[in-house]
């Protein structure tokens, strides 16, 4: 049960450009990577749409990048049905992208990074073993689908490659994930948020707002109550607000006290982010 509290006044604060995703799926395990067998680059001269096709359903970490405005992929416990991809493009939308397999002490992923020539919006949907990334700039004409045509290299062994993050619970219906719980802790240098979830939720990350916040999207989740604030204090982390923002997405809404670095770390029970002091 989240705690209740009355309506939240806001106020007008410096701008704070943070922007992370993460994208939580029951893992499967480390000997049975899904595969992706191609991805398709197309779309129209209203925006971008890059559709990647797997054996089964992909996890994956969500990042932004600015100078140059990048997108990165890492999908956990999967691997790439061709050899290292990197494909240039023209225009001012997608300049270039770039697929690779790499492993860490056995455990596989596939890193997907899309760079652009200028920022614009953009979302991250997944329906069964499809994920979509929608980009409000031109697309490519014709569209490119990238496939195996050959023997398939073995994974790039690194020291840096992101952990696979802990299976999430199968939510009790089967569908929409259950946000549970929202835990907050605050202090003057720091803060953490832990978040529950019960079942697959994938966090996308909206466009910066302008203001000394930060927001995280749960897709395919639901909330009860639909709408609530938690006053955590007058350290960092000032207070956080739950809703049910669309049908099928629940709404993190972290109010600060000024601009701050954050970090997601995944956990079996759901997330926990990391505020300020101490965060790389």
């Amino acid at each position: 049960m989240l705690a209740n509290a009355a309506r939240p006044r806001t106020r007008r604060r410096r701008a704070c450009a943070v922007v992370l995703g993460l994208g939580l799926l029951g893992a499967s395990t480390a000997n049975a990577a899904s595969v992706v067998s191609s991805i398709t680059v197309g779309g129209d001269e209203r925006a971008l749409l890059v559709e990647i096709a797997a054996s089964g359903p992909l996890g994956y970490l969500l990042s932004e990048g600015h100078a140059p405005f990048t997108l990165s992929l890492i999908f956990t416990d999967a691997r790439f049905a061709f050899a290292t991809t990197r494909r240039a493009f023209e225009g001012d939308g997608l300049v270039e992208l770039q697929a690779i397999t790499l492993t860490r002490e056995g455990s596989t992923v596939a890193r997907l990074d899309l760079r652009f020539a200028r920022e614009a919006p953009y979302a991250v949907t997944r329906e069964r073993t499809v994920t979509r990334v929608r980009v409000e700039v031109p697309g490519p004409r014709p569209p490119m689908v990238i496939r195996a045509t050959g023997p398939v290299e073995a994974p790039t062994p690194v020291g840096t490659a992101p952990t696979r993050p802990p299976a999430a619970p199968v939510s009790p219906d089967g569908t929409a994930a259950v946000l549970r719980a929202v835990r907050p802790e605050s202090s003057a240098r720091g803060a953490r948020l832990a978040l529950d979830v019960d079942g697959a939720a994938a966090l996308t990350s909206p466009r910066p707002t302008g203001i000394a916040r930060i927001i995280v999207d749960l897709q395919d989740a639901r909330v009860e109550p639909t709408t609530r604030t938690i006053p955590v204090g007058r350290g960092l982390l000032r207070q956080v607000r739950i809703s049910q923002h669309t049908a099928t997405a629940v709404r993190v809404v972290c109010e600060l006290a000024h601009p701050t670095r954050f970090r997601v770390e995944p956990t079996p029970k759901g997330l926990i982010l990391h505020l300020g002091e101490g965060v790389r």
